[in-house]
C-alpha cells in the first residue's frame, strides 16, 4: 500500500525533475502509475524506488524514461488549432520568410511535439508557402521529453485519427496509404528531426542541439501541465532563444501570472500580438516602435481564453502596414501634472485636466505614476469624476498584476455607474485571471446587456464557448460582433483590438465562420 506521505514526496519529485503539476483528482491514477513501476522495477519498496529517482546515475535516467512514458499521454493530429494555424500560415510564416528573405534561412522549434503532428504541420506549411521560391536553409526541430512518442515521430507514419480536419487534398498530396496507414513523404520527413529535452532540466539556448537564433517557438497544450514559476522559467528561456523578430506561440490561456506580469515589467523581453483567434509573443528588434494604448495594457492580465499580457501592435504588418500611433517606446516626452488648487481654476476643471494625465501616464506605461496621481485626484473631489477615476485605477493595478486591488477598484466604479460596460468587461478578465470562468461568462454576459455594440465582449465570449465545446453558441457570438462591424467605418480600429481595422477584422471573422460552418 502507498502511503499519502509517499505519494506527496513522489510528487515532488516529479515536479522538480520535468514540472509536471499533478492535480488532486487524478491522485488515484497516479497511485496506480507508481505501483506499477515498483512492480516493473522489483526494488521492493517505494523508499527505494524514490531513492532511485533521486539519484543522479544511469539507473535513475533510464527509469525516468520509463515513468514518463507513464505520465505523459500526450495526444495531438495535424493542423491541430485551426485558429492559431491560419495565423501562422496567413501572417506570422510570410511574414518571417520576408524578414529572412536575404539570408534564404529559417530556423523553428516545437517544444512539446508529442508524436510529430505539429512540426510536420508546419513543416507542410513552409512547402506550401515557400513553393517554388528555390533552396531555402530551413531547420525545424520537434522536442518532446517522451522518447516513446519520439520513435513513432520519426517513423512519420499515422492513423486515420491523427487526420480529423484535414481536407483529402492535403492528405492525398503529403501521405501515402501503407497497410492501413498513412505515411508522411519522405521529403517533409527529412525537413524534420526530433531529439529528447525536459524543459525543466536541459539548459537551453543550446547551439550544439540547434536551440538558438530561432524565429519562432510552438510550444501549445504543455504548459497546461506546469506551474506558474515552472513556466516563467522556461519562457524567459525560451525569449533567450529568439532572434530579434522571432516569435512565440502558445495554447490558449496556458502563460497566466505571473508570466504577464513579467512581460508587463519587460523582465521577459517580449510583446504580444492580438488576432481574432489567438495571442502570439514577440521579441522586438531593436529600434521598433512599439506603442501601447490605455486599452491594451488591459491586457497585463489573462483574461477569459487567452493569455492577458501587454498586446502592442508592431511597426510592420502583413502589407506593410503600420498599426497604432502615437509616441515611440524610449521617446516619451516626461509628463508633469500640477493639481493644485487654483483661485483662477474651477476644481472640477482641474480635475478633469488630472484625468486626463491619469490616461496619459497608463497609455505609456507608466502605471505607478497613474497610480498615484489618480489617488490624490480622487482626495481632490469632483464627484462625477469618481468612476472615471476608480476605473482607471482598476487598469493601474491590473497592469501591474495586482488583480485583487483591480477587482476592488472596478467594483467601486460600478457602484458609482453600474450600467457602464467597461468595468464589466476588465473586471470579466480579472476573474477569470483566478479561474472563474462561470462568472467571467455573466461579467461579459453584462457588458453586452448595457452595451450591445461591444465587439471584445463578444469575441471574448465566442472563444470561451469555443473552450468548452459550446460551438453553437461561439458562432452565435461571432455573428453578433460581425452585425456590428458592418456598421462601423471600414478604416476604423476597435478598441482591444486596436492593430486590425474593422475591414480587416471583418474578414477574418468571416474566414472563421465559413471554417466552422464547412
Amino acid at each position: 500500500m502507498i502511503s499519502d506521505s509517499v505519494l506527496e514526496r513522489f510528487c515532488r519529485i516529479v515536479s522538480v525533475h520535468t514540472g509536471l503539476v499533478i492535480p488532486s483528482h487524478d491522485m488515484s491514477h497516479l497511485r496506480e502509475k507508481l505501483i506499477r513501476r515498483l512492480h516493473a522495477t522489483r526494488l521492493g519498496g517505494a523508499e527505494r524506488y524514490l531513492a532511485l529517482l533521486a539519484s543522479e546515475g544511469t539507473a535513475g535516467e533510464v527509469e525516468w524514461r520509463e515513468l514518463v512514458l507513464e505520465l505523459t499521454t500526450g495526444e495531438s493530429y495535424f493542423f491541430r488549432d485551426s485558429g492559431q494555424m491560419r495565423l501562422l500560415r496567413e501572417v506570422v510564416l510570410p511574414e518571417l520568410l520576408r524578414n529572412r528573405e536575404a539570408e534564404r534561412s529559417l530556423r523553428v522549434w516545437s517544444a512539446g511535439c508529442s508524436t510529430g503532428e505539429e512540426p510536420y504541420s508546419l513543416a507542410i506549411l513552409l512547402q506550401e508557402l515557400l513553393g517554388g521560391a528555390g533552396p531555402w536553409n530551413l531547420m525545424i526541430k520537434g522536442t518532446d521529453i517522451n522518447e516513446y512518442a519520439l520513435q513513432q515521430a520519426r517513423e512519420g507514419r499515422y492513423g486515420r485519427w491523427a487526420f480529423r480536419g484535414v481536407g483529402e487534398e492535403v492528405l492525398n498530396r503529403h501521405f501515402s496509404p501503407v497497410r492501413g496507414e498513412w505515411q508522411l513523404s519522405a521529403a517533409l520527413r527529412g525537413m524534420v528531426t526530433f531529439e529528447r529535452v525536459n524543459l525543466i532540466k536541459d539548459l537551453f539556448p543550446d547551439s550544439g542541439r540547434g536551440l538558438c537564433d530561432l524565429d519562432l517557438i510552438v510550444c501549445r497544450n504543455v504548459f497546461i501541465y506546469f506551474d506558474n514559476n515552472a513556466i516563467a522559467g522556461i519562457m524567459a528561456r525560451f525569449a533567450a532563444c529568439l532572434r530579434p523578430g522571432g516569435y512565440v506561440l502558445t495554447g490558449h490561456a496556458e502563460v497566466q501570472q505571473p508570466v504577464a506580469q513579467l512581460v508587463a515589467s519587460g523582465v521577459l523581453p517580449l510583446v504580444a500580438r492580438q488576432f481574432p483567434d489567438s495571442v502570439i509573443f514577440y521579441r522586438p528588434v531593436e529600434g521598433d516602435p512599439v506603442v501601447m494604448t490605455r486599452q491594451q495594457r488591459m491586457h497585463a492580465l489573462a483574461g477569459p481564453v487567452r493569455p492577458r499580457v501587454v498586446v502592442a501592435p508592431l511597426p510592420k504588418r502583413v502589407g506593410g502596414q503600420q498599426g497604432g500611433g502615437g509616441a515611440t517606446a524610449g521617446h516619451v516626452a516626461p509628463v508633469r501634472v500640477a493639481v493644485q488648487r487654483s483661485a483662477a481654476v474651477p476644481v472640477e476643471q482641474s480635475v478633469e485636466q488630472g484625468v486626463k494625465e491619469v490616461r496619459s501616464l497608463l497609455a505609456q506605461g507608466r502605471y505607478g505614476e497613474s497610480i498615484r496621481l489618480a489617488d490624490r485626484l480622487l482626495a481632490a473631489g469632483a464627484a462625477h469624476l469618481v468612476a472615471d477615476l476608480t476605473l482607471l485605477l482598476a487598469r493601474g493595478h491590473a497592469s501591474l498584476g495586482d488583480g485583487l486591488k483591480a477587482e476592488g477598484y472596478c467594483r467601486d466604479a460600478l457602484r458609482h455607474r453600474p450600467f457602464a460596460a467597461e468595468p464589466h468587461f476588465l473586471l470579466a478578465t480579472l476573474v477569470h485571471d483566478r479561474g472563474d470562468l462561470e462568472q467571467a461568462k455573466v461579467l461579459l454576459q453584462k457588458t453586452l446587456y448595457v452595451d450591445r455594440a461591444h465587439v471584445p465582449a463578444y469575441l471574448q465570449l465566442a472563444m470561451l464557448y469555443q473552450e468548452e465545446g459550446n460551438l453553437e453558441r461561439a458562432r452565435q457570438m461571432r455573428l453578433g460582433a460581425l452585425d456590428v462591424l458592418h456598421g462601423l467605418p471600414a478604416a476604423h480600429r476597435v478598441e482591444h483590438y486596436e492593430e486590425w481595422t474593422v475591414q480587416e477584422l471583418v474578414v477574418q471573422l468571416e474566414k472563421l465562420l465559413g471554417e466552422k460552418e464547412g
